[in-house]
This record gives structure tokens, sequence and C-alpha cells, in this order.
């Protein structure tokens, strides 16, 4: 009962709090007391009692995204001329055709992309530790994220350039280097969304997350290209399709699109008799 009366209070209009906030909330809460069952200070979790007290669902998710056209505007706006706008150019590019997580492509080594037959070997991430030996792990997420990327011949010539470029005039240390670095030192995550916000600015378009990047590839393939689900998943490190259906499935309207226009012309010509053949003897008469 006070679990339930604490779940209901955090929904309450008395609080206020949006309904992701009190997932959060309700969500952690629920794990304290997992812990309290595992130092056998609970024999059971009162919060996960079945039908008793479920988790708070986060709500409905809005998705934000750039189309190709506004992605286009956006990078119009990076100076290559510098190493700041070229480390720009590259990384925007790198995560809006590739769907990597944000982690993902600033744990990348150059070992880990092969310029030679296009294509990016995705096995570490990168974490917010302080320690620079304990910051790239080699795993991702999930398991299914361990999985090769095939990227396109113009991402693959932009990479060989930029490559260049740093090699030339930035400081190296060790053998291997970061991709999405100017200083041998790996990026903050933080940097990479002041990056998206300050060229979307730039552009006039509206701003999105560095982690909406990924969303804009799965929009890009999906609305775009009509690419299938599978493919989708696997490019998207998803352990099934169904993970890509639960979190993209708003994203498939350019192929609702599609079925309409297949729909156009079906029923074809029609031949309509030259008068009534309805026998009908009710007591309302409708006068067109």
């Amino acid at each position: 009962m006070d679990c339930l009366q604490f779940r209901n209070w955090l929904l309450s209009d008395e609080k206020g709090y949006s309904q992701s906030y009190a997932s959060l909330v309700y969500g952690l809460f629920r794990e304290v007391l997992d812990s309290a069952v595992e130092l056998d200070y609970l024999t059971q979790n009162p919060s996960r009692i079945k039908k008793a007290t479920g988790a708070i669902s986060k709500g409905h998710h809005i998705i934000h995204y750039w189309t190709l056209e506004e992605f286009k505007k956006v990078i119009s706006k990076c100076y290559i001329g510098d190493i700041e706008g070229a480390l720009a150019y590259v990384m925007l590019n790198l995560y809006y055709f590739t769907g990597m997580r944000v982690s993902e492509a600033l744990a990348l080594w150059w070992s880990d992309i092969n310029l030679a037959d296009g294509y990016i070997k995705v096995s570490h991430t990168l974490t917010n530790t302080k320690d620079p030996d304990k910051k790239r792990k080699n795993y991702t997420k999930t398991a299914a994220g361990m999985r090769t990327i095939d990227i396109p011949t113009d991402l693959v010539d932009l990479l060989k350039w930029w490559k260049k470029l740093q090699y030339d005039n930035l400081p190296q240390q060790g053998d291997d280097h970061y991709v999405l670095s100017a200083t041998d030192e790996p990026l903050h995550r933080s940097t990479v969304n002041n990056i998206v916000n300050r060229y979307a600015d730039l552009a006039g378009v509206h701003r999105i997350q560095a982690k909406e990047l990924r969303t804009s590839h799965a929009c890009l393939l999906i609305n775009k290209y009509n690419v299938d689900i599978l493919a989708v998943s696997q490019r998207l490190g998803h352990a099934k399709p169904t993970t890509t259906l639960k979190y993209y499935s708003q994203l498939w309207r350019g192929r609702n699109r599609t079925v309409a226009d297949q729909l156009n012309g079906a029923i074809g010509k029609i031949e309509h008799p030259d008068h009534s053949l309805v026998d009908f003897n009710g007591n309302q008469f409708v006068a067109l």
C-alpha cells in the first residue's frame, strides 16, 4: 500500500511532475528495494508484487530528427579551412550516415575503420571517467551493438581526407589515434551536443540532441530510401527488428505515403447504371 500511495503521489497534480520524471524516480525507488532484498533487509520487493504496483510508463516519446535537406543546411555552415570546422564537418557526417551511438563514435580508433573496403567495426564505448586508461571500454551498450557498418564511398573519401589532415597537423602519440579528436585525446559527449547546437543555430534549423543524429540516420534509411526493417535493425545494432519498431515506428510515415500512392487508380474506371437499381420502400426520401 505504501508503494502504491508513493506511485500515485508522484503522478498527482499536486506535485506536477512530468510522467517521464515520475517514471525515473519510481524506477530508482524499485531498484533501491531490490538492493534491500539482496542485503536481506526485506524478504521481497513490495513494489514488484504482481499486479500490485507496476512501473510508471515514460509516456509518449516524441522523436526529433533532421531530414536530409535540414542536415545539408547544417553542414553547409561548417568552415573546413581550420581544424575545428573540419572536425565538426566530419563528426556530423559520421553520425548522420552510420547511425552510431554517441559514445561508440567517440571511441573509434583509425584501426576500427577499413578505408580500403569501406566499413567500420563498432566494438568499443567511451565512458565519462577521468582516468584516460579506463575511458575506452571494449564493449558496446548491448551485445548486438558489436557490429560492422558498411559506409558509402563519399564518407570513405571524407575520412581519408580527415585522416591526412589530422596526421599532418595534430600532435600524435602512440600507434593509434582517436578518429574524432583534434588533440589526440577523446572528446566528451557534451562537445558533440555543443557542435550540433552551434551549427543548427547558424543554419536556422531546429535543434536536436546529439543522440538524435542516430534517429536521423534511421529516418533517412526508412523514409528516403525505403530500407527494410531487418537492415535498419542490423545497422543500428539492435538485437531484434522488434526493438527497432518499438523505438522508431513513428518514422515509417514515408512508407505510408508510398502505400497511398500505390493505391491510386486501383479501381480503374467504373461504369455506373443510368437509373437506380435499388427498390426502396422506406419512409425516407433524400433529394440530390
